[in-house]
């Protein structure tokens, strides 16, 4: 049985059973406070007991992200930008709050500070990461939140698609500036992304060996979803660029990591 007191001016509801963690709230009214206990004795008789919360009062967000970061980001493909994500939200004052105290209210507050900061697509992303790595806590690590506290949490629009095209004479301008540009590849690279419509990450993993050329295509073994490598057919202008690229030191046709200082032509 529930009891119910007075005191400090509310009443207070203390539910204790056998093997369960004692459950303690307050209340102004006292019909509040019946209904609360009629409540959680009827779910402790239809489900058994209730688990035990002590652990989200000893851990805090940044506990969980840490551990994210260790366990689960590694295994992504894109661990890198990821990892730079999640240590940049265990910088904000959001990581060090506790598990009990995490609700949809604060982390809407974090949402309202970034979104002064970047664009609205980086808050939808990183919102997304944190309910993930909620629900990896919850169903993987057996931390016991009752609900995603992060389900409910506003997320930014994102922008509607871009429709823009190279217009005449802004493809020219375009080559000029690479000419005069002190990196050498970054010239082909553009070229090779008008050609093809390629992605930029899918440009700076090509080798020499995916290029075919007696049949001038291309084969990209890992593309965007990650399940199937598909075939591009070239042009006379890519295939010259990609066999022009190759310089024979190494397979790859170029760094990993080269300097970008614009998005990607021709991307709509």
């Amino acid at each position: 049985m529930a009891s119910i007191r007075r005191r400090n001016g509310k009443w207070q509801v203390q539910i204790r059973r056998t093997n369960q963690p004692s459950l303690s709230k307050f209340f102004i009214q006292k019909s509040d406070a019946e209904r609360w206990s009629r409540m959680i004795e009827s779910k402790l008789d239809e489900e058994g007991l209730l688990p035990d919360t002590n652990i989200l009062k000893c851990h805090t967000l940044s506990d969980l992200i840490t551990r994210y970061l260790e366990q689960m980001t590694p295994k992504k493909r894109g661990h890198g930008p990821e990892s730079l994500r999640l240590k940049k939200i265990k910088r904000h004052r959001l990581a060090s709050c506790r598990l009990i105290d995490l609700k949809s209210a604060t982390v809407n507050g974090y949402v309202e500070d970034r979104i002064e900061k970047v664009c609205p697509a980086t808050v939808a992303l990183e919102v997304s990461l944190l309910h993930h790595i909620i629900e990896t806590a919850k169903l993987q690590w057996g931390f016991p939140f009752q609900d995603n506290p992060i389900k409910n949490v506003h997320r930014p629009g994102k922008p509607g698609l871009r429709n823009k095209r190279l217009e005449p004479d802004e493809e020219q301008l375009l080559f000029e500036g690479c000419n005069g540009s002190t990196v050498t590849y970054l010239k082909p690279i553009i070229v090779i992304a008008l050609e093809t419509g390629m992605r930029r990450g899918e440009i700076l993993r090509i080798e020499h060996s995916h290029i075919n050329e007696p049949l001038r295509t291309l084969r990209i073994p890992l593309t965007k979803n990650g399940h199937h490598p598909r075939v591009i057919p070239l042009s006379n202008e890519a295939s010259t660029t990609l066999l022009g690229a190759y310089t024979g030191r190494s397979e790859r046709l170029f760094p990993v990591s080269p300097p970008m200082p614009f998005d990607w032509p021709g991307r709509g």
